[in-house]
This record gives structure tokens, sequence and C-alpha cells, in this order.
């Protein structure tokens, strides 16, 4: 979330924006905007009711990634713990604001580079159980096969990447 008071932070979000739209304005539109234009930032005042309180005053968007961000500290070393990282944590991010024409659906969508903690938050939302305490207690669960029988779960088909090349029109790096 950006606080809207944050000009600075904001202005390098709309000219990437902008950006990614007059390239693909080009490159992926046939010479004409998407009207209106998609894009993923978003009025946090506007989505307040649903999304809760702590959003109103801010912008926000969502950012996706196909493959694992990395996800570092303040010295850049590797963040394992992934309980370190979570929602209402203040970090800073790398991405890459891109046009896309999926299917008839065209706009500016955002891609997550990496992620970088900067200081502990008010943690936003309800919070996380762990999986130690959600699977504690097997004593009810009647399985068809014996403790050493092992259990194989099939692999989803990986999702096709897209060559990052063509895409990356725009990056920032600031502090949300």
């Amino acid at each position: 979330m950006i606080p809207k008071s944050d000009v600075k932070t904001l202005t390098k979000i709309k000219n990437a924006i902008n950006a990614a739209a007059t390239l693909g304005q080009v490159d992926k539109w046939n010479g004409k905007l998407p009207d209106p234009l998609k894009h993923p930032l978003r009025d946090g005042d506007k989505e307040a009711d649903e999304k809760g309180e702590e959003y109103r005053g801010h912008y926000f968007f969502n950012a996706t990634s196909t493959r694992k961000p990395r996800i570092v500290d303040f010295n850049i070393q590797d963040i394992v713990d992934q309980d370190e990282v979570y929602s209402g944590c203040k970090c800073r991010i790398s991405c890459n604001f891109y046009a896309f024409n999926t299917n008839g659906s065209k706009g500016v969508a955002c891609g997550l580079n990496h992620v970088q903690k900067i200081e502990d938050g008010e943690p936003l939302g309800g919070s996380r159980s762990k999986a130690e305490d959600d699977f504690a207690d097997s004593s009810d669960l009647d399985l068809p096969f014996g403790e050493d029988d092992a259990v194989t779960v099939p692999a989803k088909p990986a999702a096709a990447a897209k060559s990052a090349g063509n895409d990356i029109l725009a990056s920032i790096d600031f502090a949300a």
C-alpha cells in the first residue's frame, strides 16, 4: 500500500504504467489505447469497505510472478523464514509494468521481481495458522495405507512462461 501523500512513489508508478501503455499501444493494441485502460493501481478508499479500513488513504496494486521472487532483508541477505514477511510489514519491491493483450483483455499489468523487507509493521487482516498446529493431531485419520507407505502427489504442469525480455517495459524500485 502506498500512502496517497507519497507523491514521489505514486508518480513513479503512474509514469511506469504510462510508459507500458505507450509501448503497448504500438506493440499490443494496433495503435489504439484500450478504453478504459485496465491497470493495476487501485484506490484504497474505493475498496476499504471490502478490504479493510487500513486501505483508506492509500493506493495499492497487485504484482504477480511465474517465478518465486527473491526476498531479502535490509542488508540484502536472503530471508528464509516465510513468517518474516507478512501483510503489513514495510518492504521495497522491484517490479515491471507491461502491456498485455490476452483473450481480448487488454491493459497494463505488474510483474514482481524482488522484495526487500525494511521493517516490521502492524499485521493486516487475520493471522495465518502454522502447518504444525493445523496437522499436529492425526489421530482421527483413517488412512488406507500403512505408515511406511509413500504417497505421491502428481506435480501440476508448470505454467508456460513468456520471454521476459519482450514484456519488461518499465521498472521501478520504491518503498511500499
